[in-house]
């Protein structure tokens, strides 16, 4: 599948987030600030560009005005996006060590986690600490926050964390009361484990990373069961559903190809392959409506591809 080449190289490691608009991508650039590219191509602005910042991801709020970013430190940064001034910092007096982050589907919720294992809750509006797990899991814990499908959830924030190293396990927590709602042990697995959960909150996709591969696994959570969907070489950095309800998306195979699963047929229905120097890198983002992705190469130029029709959704 053929790609748009709609960003230029800068010769740094980026991070690419899709704005609610759906015309608009934020591409972070390290030490640079976050550029603010047209999905056509055309440079809308540079939104912030603090040179003592080690900007490494990047959420856009709902209202489209704002973004968090974190600079895999103890504490996250809300900005104003017109103005790019910082508007206050989200910290984690708490952590140990430098952070992992992910942004609740309402911009309500930010989760921070750190290298001990805990975790923590803050409220992106007042940069209040909600709540903290201790220990939550052995080792740095890798937050998803999920979208709910229209009426499937109880109305509360669900977030994922699948574990960096150590035996593969996956733990659902409620944001609002702190409560585990499911756990998911894949016996006999170890490795790096991403997870996401359906919109129906029936399955979980997780992805299990070691030193042999990684394996795209689909655990149902009714009956408990689990089906591999297989097999590729390297390591997944990010996994993400496609809001078709049938494909899941994962970076970071040898190549940097973004590989697109089918969860009815199992296996990769498409890779997605950037320039022969740089790859596609790590991060990759879905545009909101599912009919594109977007990702930056190790060396910073932004590439577009165009995805199929999406399928019926799954039932």
């Amino acid at each position: 599948m053929s790609f748009e080449l709609i960003g230029q190289g800068r010769g740094d490691q980026s991070d690419v987030a899709a704005h609610p608009d759906g015309r608009t991508i934020g591409v972070v650039r390290p030490f640079r600030g976050v550029e603010l590219l047209d999905v056509s191509g055309a440079s809308r602005s540079t939104a912030w560009a603090d040179p003592s910042l080690l900007v490494t991801s990047l959420h856009f709020l709902p209202d489209g005005a704002r973004a968090v970013s974190n600079g895999f430190e103890t504490s996250a940064w809300l900005w104003d996006l017109a103005s790019g001034e910082l508007i206050r910092d989200l910290v984690w007096r708490d952590a140990g060590g430098p952070t992992l982050d992910a942004l609740s589907p309402d911009g309500a919720e930010l989760v921070l986690t750190d290298e001990l294992g805990n975790a923590a809750l803050l409220d992106v509006e007042s940069g209040a600490l909600i709540r903290q797990w201790r220990a939550l899991m052995p080792h740095l814990p890798l937050p998803a926050f999920h979208r709910p499908a229209s009426g499937a959830s109880s109305g509360t924030n669900l977030v994922t964390f699948g574990v960096d190293a150590g035996p593969s396990v996956v733990r659902v927590l409620e944001t609002r009361t702190g409560r585990l709602v499911h756990e998911v042990a894949f016996e006999g697995r170890t490795g790096s484990t991403r997870a996401a959960l359906s919109a129906d909150e029936r399955r979980l996709v997780a992805s299990v990373s070691d030193g042999s591969g990684a394996t795209l696994l689909v655990h149902d959570l009714a009956d408990r069961t689990t089906q591999v969907l297989g097999t590729r070489e390297g390591f997944v950095h990010r996994l993400v559903l496609h809001p078709d309800g049938r494909h899941a998306l994962t970076s970071g195979a040898p190549d940097r190809a973004i590989s697109v699963w089918d969860l009815v047929r199992p296996g990769v229905s498409a890779e997605l392959v950037g320039p022969q120097r740089g790859g596609v890198g790590r991060g990759f983002a879905l545009l909101p409506d599912g009919a594109a992705v977007v990702s930056a190469t190790d060396d910073g130029f932004v590439c577009r591809w165009s995805l199929p029709s999406a399928a019926s959704p799954v039932r």
